[in-house]
């Protein structure tokens, strides 16, 4: 919350609102829909970026390019840029300042 107070500074404490819902995996959307191939995963899911990112199986699908908020990724940051170096990828120029691109090097 405390990031999101710096980046929009008009708002005050009791504008921004945090609740709780009920989410699904990578792995369990991708089942759902039967995707074995993407050219772009873009996620941006306030603060789970990270936690979704390594609880997936990437050894499972093919997708081209990964970009996800990296704003509010934690410790994890590190372990996230050795797994996706694991699975073949590399960095690339993202779409904005606070996301993290990274492309197949096949596809790079």
């Amino acid at each position: 919350m405390q990031k999101h107070e710096i980046c929009f500074p008009h708002l005050n404490g009791e504008q921004i609102k945090s609740f709780e819902m009920s989410c699904i995996t990578i792995d369990q959307l991708f089942q759902k829909y039967k995707i074995k191939t993407l050219d772009w995963l873009l996620l941006d899911v306030e603060g789970i970026d990270s936690k979704l990112l390594l609880s997936t199986d990437w050894s499972k699908y093919d997708v081209k390019k990964i970009e996800f908020e990296s704003l509010h990724l934690d410790d994890s940051k590190e372990e996230i840029e050795i797994m996706l170096k694991n699975f073949g990828y590399m960095r690339s120029k993202s779409l904005h300042k606070y996301d993290e691109c990274w492309i197949k090097k096949e596809w790079s």
